[in-house]
C-alpha cells in the first residue's frame, strides 16, 4: 500500500506534461468559408503561425494561399479576427499580425498585397455584394471606426463612421 498521500494525485495536482513547445504543435483547424465552385478555404494554426489554405469540397490535398505572409490565428475572437472571401471567390482578404494591416491574395496562391496603409491596425474585413470594396474596422489609439477600401488597394481608406462608442464588427 502506498504512504503519498491521496492529494498528491488528485486531478489538477500532479505536474503537467505538456509544454507550451508541445501545445504550439498542435494543428487547429477552423473558419471554414466557401470559395465558389465547389472549394473550400480554411485556417490552420500550427507551430505558433496561421495560414489559409483552399482545398476541394470533395477532399484532395488543401492549397497554402498565405505562404509568405501569415494570417491572424483561428481563436483570437478579438481584433483582427476573420478573412472574407471575394463574392467570385478569387480572391481573399485577411488580416496579418505582423503589422496589422489588411492583405489580399487569390484563391490559387502566390504573393499577398497590401491594401491599407495608415496608422493602426485594419481587420475583420467584408467585401460589399459587388466586391469591388472591402469594409473593416480601423483601430488607433484614439478611436476606433468602419473604413471602406477598393478591392484593388488602390485608393485611401475612407472612415464611414465616427464616434467615441467601441465598434465591433462592420
Amino acid at each position: 500500500m502506498s504512504t503519498a498521500n491521496a492529494n498528491d494525485t488528485a486531478p489538477g495536482k500532479w505536474e503537467a506534461g505538456l509544454t507550451p513547445a508541445m501545445i504550439a504543435q498542435v494543428k487547429v483547424v477552423g473558419a471554414p468559408r466557401w470559395v465558389g465552385a465547389g472549394r473550400i478555404a480554411f485556417v490552420q494554426d500550427h507551430n505558433g503561425r496561421a495560414d489559409i489554405y483552399v482545398t476541394d469540397a470533395d477532399g484532395g490535398l488543401p492549397l497554402l494561399v498565405t505562404a509568405d505572409r501569415q494570417s491572424t490565428p483561428v481563436f483570437t475572437g478579438g481584433f483582427g479576427s476573420g478573412y472574407a472571401v471575394a463574392p467570385d471567390g478569387g480572391t481573399l482578404v485577411y488580416t496579418s499580425p505582423e503589422d496589422g494591416k489588411l492583405y489580399a491574395v487569390s484563391t490559387e496562391g502566390g504573393k499577398a498585397r497590401r491594401l491599407t496603409e495608415g496608422e493602426g491596425g485594419h481587420g475583420s474585413p467584408h467585401f460589399s455584394p459587388d466586391g469591388t470594396r472591402i469594409a473593416f474596422i480601423a483601430d488607433r489609439k484614439e478611436a476606433t471606426d468602419i473604413a471602406v477600401v477598393g478591392a484593388d488597394g488602390e485608393s485611401w481608406p475612407q472612415r464611414v463612421s465616427r464616434g467615441s462608442g467601441v465598434t465591433i464588427d462592420p
